[in-house]
């Protein structure tokens, strides 16, 4: 299946209304305004320009609502106060835009709210949302006090076809002036995608978006580690950020994944939550199918486009194709120039198969160590690596091709987060270095320390290229650092009063979820000398095993086929018998991988 993508571009969304936050993203108050006693209520007029609310949805439903989450300086919940909608009006001239150093296109929509709030000779901070479902939301006396970081996080939608509008804004008071003459930009909470056809001899039925989040904050909300660390100004005393520009996506836990849209008939753009598309697993990457069917084709298909680009370095060497995130309040536009396949019969085919825009870099292609184009061929020996001692290690590069001079590996080259092989790595905390060499086609990469309560992941990205630099494959090289895993050895007895000879013995131990499945099958060697394998045919119980021998010591090697099916540690059964009534040994089990793991039999 081949579909070429012309290009993928972004763009922020048109986006202006309530939303403040320059590089102190403070508003101040001016000298000449009168003071009020603190509590005081006020009514004050806000001027907003909501995004993706043009001259078609000028109307009162097309807002749900606006309310205003008060918080204190100590950043302490005091109340929420609701917006009226007034009238919709052209922007006046004059008026300020806010932050004026988010560079976002803003149109001339104007929305002007009313909203009672109680005066304040303090700095209050002010989070402005619109289109919000309130139901179920605490009362105010059962919120006072409670901290900022812990209410707005908190808040998030599972409908993707209303959008969400938010910002915070700290203000050093409120008076009768503090809204007067600004209009402040609201961050969407979801993305746009749109597909655009410049393929004259395909007709596009539809399109939609395979393994879009189903939920969203209606806040981008980023941890802090340290108070220094870049924050908004109205956030550097606590260890939290509500940025408004994000940079990374917000993700809730329990996200579950779905399916956005109706490739069948579907072809206005769609909104989609954020998601962490380039940490996501293989098979969990979010990807647009689209429906239809090309001049002269046989049938309709289905196709498959990676949310991936195309990347080069300052050099301009080509680093390869590598997956975005999808972040809120921005428009992804997706533009197909040419499919020349009857793409894949059904929707689940296309789903599992490689991208038509990333067919050598494509997440199905990551396990297999080598691929072609029928023209080219790139193979890696070693897709993926686990170490879990300190040490070098090394793996070979080959690639062939038309007019490829000797060796053929000089037109390889080899890259980590964007950057050369070479020098990459100058003051990593676990690697010392790795160099590719192209005479040799050897990657050797030099681990100095593995990390003690984590993993940790590399990614190696091989970009093999012809001579006039037009054609590129890519492999990926992941290395994952981890300390040794645990058998967690459990045993089970059948007979536990008399303990014959020829009684059923279970033992059972964990296969990491985490191993790659590129490192199936390996083997565990169990010393047992009290046991041997167990088979009973009738119920089809039999373990293959062979007996080895090593330093003088008997092993029973067993191999483990299969990986995890879903990323989370299983456990396996090796079925044994005793060969002795009532014999007694230590069971020890070793394999690369793992810690030494025994367990008694008594």
């Amino acid at each position: 299946m081949k579909v070429f993508i012309k290009y993928i571009s972004l763009a922020l969304l048109s986006i202006s209304a309530l939303y403040s936050c320059h590089n102190d993203s403070v508003v101040e108050s001016k000298g000449d305004e009168p003071l009020l006693a603190d509590g005081t209520p006020i009514t004050l007029s806000i001027t907003a320009n909501l995004p993706g609310q043009g001259i078609a949805t000028r109307n009162v439903q097309s807002i749900k609502n606006l309310y205003l989450v008060v918080f204190d300086k100590d950043h302490r919940y005091l109340y929420r106060a609701k917006a009226v909608l007034n009238q919709i009006v052209t922007s006046p001239p004059g008026i300020e835009y806010l932050p004026k150093e988010a560079n976002e296109p803003v149109s001339n929509e104007l929305y002007r709210f009313s909203v009672t709030l109680l005066s304040s000779n303090s700095p209050r901070i002010i989070h402005f949302i619109s289109n919000y479902d309130w139901e179920g939301f605490k009362k105010d006396y059962e919120l006072e006090g409670s901290d900022e970081g812990e209410i707005i996080p908190a808040l998030y939608s599972q409908n993707s076809n209303q959008i969400i509008y938010w910002q915070s804004i700290k203000f050093n008071t409120i008076g009768k002036n503090s809204f007067h003459n600004k209009a402040f930009k609201l961050l969407r909470n979801e993305a746009k995608i749109s597909l655009n056809n410049e393929d004259n001899e395909f007709t596009l039925s539809g399109f939609c978006i395979n393994n879009a989040p189903d939920r969203g904050t209606v806040a981008p909300f980023h941890s802090k580690i340290n108070m220094s660390d870049p924050s908004e100004e109205a956030y550097k005393d606590v260890l939290y950020n509500f940025p408004y520009k994000p940079v990374s996506p917000t993700i809730l836990p329990n996200t579950a994944l779905h399916k956005v849209g109706n490739e069948q008939n579907n072809k206005s753009s769609l909104t989609v939550f954020e998601y962490n598309n380039t940490e996501a697993d293989a098979d969990k990457k979010m990807a647009i199918i689209v429906y239809g069917k090309r001049k002269g084709g046989k049938r309709h298909g289905y196709y498959k486009i990676d949310i991936k680009k195309e990347v080069v370095d300052d050099d301009g060497n080509y680093i390869g194709s590598v997956p975005f995130n999808i972040l809120r309040n921005w428009h992804f536009t997706i533009t197909v120039n040419k499919v020349s396949t009857d793409g894949y019969p059904t929707y689940d085919e296309a789903v599992r198969n490689p991208a038509g825009n990333n067919i050598f870099a494509s997440v199905e292609l990551e396990d297999y160590p080598q691929v072609s184009d029928g023209d080219f061929m790139l193979s890696v020996d070693q897709p993926d690596i686990v170490r879990v001692s300190p040490g070098s290690f090394a793996t070979t590069i080959r690639f062939a091709g038309p007019k490829l001079s000797s060796p053929a590996t000089q037109h390889v080259n080899v890259f980590y987060n964007g950057k050369i092989l070479a020098g990459a790595f100058t003051d990593d905390e676990y690697i010392n270095d790795a160099r590719f060499d192209k005479q040799t086609g050897t990657l050797t990469v030099n681990v100095k320390k593995i990390p003690v309560n984590e993993e940790k992941n590399y990614v190696f990205t091989v970009i093999g290229s012809s001579v006039d630099k037009q054609v590129h494959i890519q492999r990926t090289i992941r290395l994952k650092l981890h300390q040794k895993y645990n058998f967690n050895l459990e045993l089970k007895e059948y007979n536990h009063s008399s303990n014959p000879q020829g009684e059923r013995i279970d033992l059972i131990f964990t296969v990491p979820g985490t191993l790659p499945k590129t490192l199936f099958p390996y083997s565990v060697y169990i010393q047992a000398d009290q046991l041997s394998p167990y088979v009973n045919k009738n119920d089809n119980i039999y373990d293959e095993m062979k007996v080895v021998k090593q330093d003088k010591k008997i092993y029973y090697e067993y191999i483990v086929k299969n990986p995890s099916s879903d990323g989370h540690d299983r456990r396996e059964t090796i079925h044994f018998q005793r060969t002795t009534t009532n014999g007694k040994c230590t069971v020890t089990f070793i394999s690369g991988y793992y810690n030494n793991g025994t367990v008694e039999l008594k």
